[in-house]
């Protein structure tokens, strides 16, 4: 599996989940230390092909810490998981890190290679997110520091070598950044004061690149991912980051609005599948879209500041109509949003924006 092809390892990665969940690690105690030993070489030797596909192996025996029911066999499971692989994991993600950084700093920079380093760096972060789901592991609390410096890199660097290049390598990096934002929305939902004094922080860079990726629709993984981390911080203790006016008012202008707004996308759907157009948008369903989570971060600051959030999107519904009736022909989808905004909020909080 090591050495064989993307294809392959796919495959090969769904066969050892399925004997992962029978055999390992009881029935199988070579397996992980094997695993830790070739990973280690392979990482020093800057073989990224082997080192992806060791990551992708440990990847698949880890899945069944999130999915299965927490029992004290699982844990034991995920006790003999973290003592042997914690450290190296941090070892071959800290390593990794610093080849990005030497590539991306030496000017030129080899597109193949950048790709392979940032394939193993969001394979760690889904191992990371495995590891951590159940409960904050110490070793995971003790090198938090370490994890949050790479985290927020990967959040506020661009790779132009790799995002410029076609969709293909932006769609790589924002899957690795997708990968931080579920662990950030992981420790923001189990770990609140631990992670407190790197929220403020997360916050703000996680805004900033919504409000970029929300004008693409080749990102809107990335888009409802990060929505749903802002979503989350709304509705903590920590919702006082919101309370500001100006706050509100960009949420608003340049989050929700923007999201809300058919896109050309939208319009070509309804023309080929009305029915599925409609179904993405009916209450209920369970299709994620940045329509729907847009308005869900609103709905998730109005817990603690409904009024705010009612004067708000009441302006907004007022500016969209106002804009409409200037000129119905060409800012319809101006009236579609104020209607979309009212339906969802009014059944939301049974609020009335008169």
């Amino acid at each position: 599996m090591v050495n064989s092809s993307l294809k392959i390892q796919a495959q090969l990665s769904e066969a050892l989940t399925i004997i992962g969940k029978h055999d390992f690690p009881k029935a199988w105690p070579t397996l992980l230390p094997e695993l830790v030993v070739t990973l280690d070489k392979s990482s020093r030797a800057n073989d990224y092909v082997s080192v992806n596909g060791v990551l992708t192996a440990i990847n698949a025996l880890f899945k069944k810490f999130r999915y299965q029911s927490k029992t004290n066999e699982l844990l034991l499971d995920l006790k003999y998981c973290l003592d042997n692989f914690a450290k190296p994991l941090l070892e071959v993600f800290k390593r990794t890190a610093g080849f990005i950084d030497q590539a991306v700093g030496s000017g030129s920079v080899d597109v193949g290679v950048l790709k392979s380093y940032i394939e193993s760096q969001r394979l760690c972060c889904r191992i990371f997110y495995s590891l951590n789901f159940m409960e904050l592991p110490d070793f995971f609390e003790d090198h938090m520091d370490e994890w949050m410096i790479e985290f927020n890199k990967y959040l506020t660097v661009k790779y132009s070598a790799l995002e410029d290049s076609g969709n293909d390598g932006l769609a790589l990096v924002d899957e690795l950044r997708v990968a931080v934002c579920k662990n950030l929305s992981l420790y923001l939902e189990k770990e609140e004061e631990t992670f407190r004094k790197n929220l403020g922080g997360f916050v703000e860079t996680v805004w900033g690149l919504l409000v970029v990726a929300s004008n693409s629709l080749s990102r809107e993984r990335l888009t409802v991912t990060a929505i749903k981390f802002l979503t989350t911080v709304s509705t903590s203790v920590h919702h006082t980051l919101f309370a500001r006016d100006d706050i509100l008012q960009q949420i608003c202008q340049r989050i929700v609005i923007p999201n809300v707004m058919l896109r050309d996308e939208d319009e070509e759907l309804f023309e080929m599948n009305y029915v599925e157009f409609i179904r993405r948008d009916m209450e209920g369903s369970d299709l994620v879209t940045r329509r729907r989570f847009a308005c869900e971060l609103l709905k998730g600051i109005a817990i603690n500041y409904k009024k705010k959030v009612t004067e708000k999107v009441s302006a907004q519904i007022q500016s969209l109509l106002t804009s409409f009736a200037r000129n119905p022909v060409m800012n319809w989808k101006h009236k579609d949003c104020a209607i979309y905004l009212v339906v969802f909020l009014a059944r939301k909080w049974r609020c009335c924006f008169d």
